[in-house]
């Protein structure tokens, strides 16, 4: 499963703010440019289809 993956599965099954800030957290210590990039055009994307709904979450 990729990084991102992860992170947005930990967004959406665990309401525990520490625990969502700790995935983002990885993404970027693991410094792997090409999932961050990733992740930011899915977030922008859910963003754009949900209303910003994820921004609670960040």
């Amino acid at each position: 499963m990729a990084i991102k993956d992860k992170f947005i599965e930990i967004v959406f099954e665990i309401e525990e703010l520490g625990v969502t800030w700790q995935a983002l957290k990885n993404i970027f210590e693991a410094n792997n440019s090409f999932q961050i990039l990733l992740l930011s055009i899915h977030l922008y994307n859910m963003c754009m289809l949900e209303g910003c709904l994820i921004k609670e979450y960040l």
